[in-house]
């Protein structure tokens, strides 16, 4: 993982990123979870008023001896209304919850006659009734989306109309005045025109599919890294340091510009076992027994002086692998750290420090590996509230989309 990428990771995850990004994600559940409970499973009747016209005009209306009957009686100012009476709910109307029906008064006009000349589906069971000024729509069973068109033939103008009825679970009906001019919906919050609403649906829509996709890759490589596991993450870490950082298993390569002396090393072995650079005595064991007699005589030191040399020369060696070490296996926080905390043990132990340095790389192995299995259960929390959020994203657009399509 690169440097850039760290860095990144690192500002994403300050405290204070992360507890703002909480209360934001927090906030936009409960947003979103209020919206869809708001918008979803209500019991709802709408009425949409949808034409009006007077069948005759005012200077027909003042012809002498033009007459106006209907059935008999004379008719003064004859006007035909359609109206449409819909379960714009989600939940079915049965009959039971109807106490009384769906009324429609004309305070300014009679009702001559009414007529149901649509039914979405066509075997509603429906019938409508008028007498004086209101007419009186009785169904049965409402399904949602279902709905009932009525043509009202009426003497008067049909304005000031207003209708009531007693449903259970329904206060009062919607009343929708639709006037001849095509209508618009809008799902923004500022008025835009159809091709802005769905470039912006559009847009809103691949937003959140991709933080969904997001969210499930986050929580997905979290649960299979934990099955992986066993479940027990931090204890397979613990066991990995363990075997990692082994003094038997952990070699240093020792380099050497001195052609004899690179001789003695390929005799006992390079690169070296860390056991053996940390102790003087198995390093003078390794060149007594290991470098024949006649190459130690043509470098002319004791046995003592050649182990001492090559642990002198394995101290860079062993500080340079093991920093490769950290940089390949924690995170640029956790080998910072740790470059850091290698200075300080050299600064109180120039001589000695390497035991004490690989003690220390085990420890802020361990520690490294805390704070990263504790950011990843950040991440898996934050995956999940991520989740939910374009969950409830995606009902909200879905009924949005419904709206902007006329459904």
């Amino acid at each position: 993982m690169d440097e850039g990428t760290d860095s990144i990771k690192s500002t994403i995850r300050s405290p204070r990123i992360e507890a703002a990004s909480l209360i934001v994600a927090i906030l936009s559940v409960l947003v979103a979870v209020y919206f869809g409970i708001k918008t979803e499973n209500k019991k709802e009747i709408t009425i949409r008023y949808l034409t009006e016209r007077n069948l005759v005009s005012i200077e027909a209306s003042k012809t002498n001896g033009l007459d106006i009957t209907f059935q008999g009686k004379p008719v003064k100012s004859p006007w035909i209304a359609s109206i449409r009476i819909e379960n714009t709910g989600d939940i079915p109307i049965d009959q039971k919850d109807i106490e009384s029906p769906t009324t429609i008064i004309f305070p300014n006009a009679a009702v001559l006659d009414a007529r149901i000349v649509e039914q979405q589906p066509a075997n509603i069971d429906s019938t409508v009734n008028n007498a004086g000024n209101y007419l009186a729509v009785i169904h049965k069973l409402l399904n949602p989306g279902d709905s009932i068109t009525i043509d009202v033939f009426l003497d008067g103008n049909p304005s000031n109309k207003f209708s009531t009825f007693r449903i259970a679970g329904i206060k009062n009906p919607v009343e929708v005045l639709i006037s001849n001019e095509q209508t618009q919906n809008y799902v923004t919050v500022i008025p835009l025109p159809n091709s802005a609403q769905y470039s912006a649906l559009t847009l809103s829509s691949l937003a959140t599919l991709a933080l969904l996709a997001f969210a499930s890759y986050i929580v997905f490589d979290y649960v299979a890294s934990a099955l992986k596991s066993g479940g027990d993450r931090i204890s397979v870490m613990k066991s990995r340091i363990e075997r990692d950082l082994n003094p038997e298993y952990f070699l240093i390569t020792i380099p050497t510009e001195d052609k004899i002396l690179g001789a003695i090393l390929s005799c006992i072995g390079n690169p070296l076992k860390l056991s053996a650079v940390l102790d003087i005595n198995k390093l003078v064991n390794l060149v007594e027994t290991k470098v024949p007699v006649p190459l130690i005589s043509i470098y002319k030191e004791s046995t003592g002086s050649i182990a001492q040399k090559i642990q002198r020369l394995s101290i860079g060696a062993t500080e340079s692998q093991l920093m490769a070490f950290a940089k390949t296996r924690f995170s640029k926080k956790g080998a910072d750290a740790l470059a850091s905390e290698i200075d300080k043990i050299k600064s109180r132990n120039p001589t000695n420090y390497l035991g004490l340095s690989f003690e220390q790389v085990k420890k802020s192995y361990v520690d490294d590996a805390l704070r990263n299995e504790n950011m990843d259960t950040g991440d898996l929390i934050a995956g999940i509230m991520a989740f939910l959020i374009s969950i409830s994203l995606i009902s909200l657009l879905g009924s949005a989309w419904k709206i902007i399509l006329g459904y």
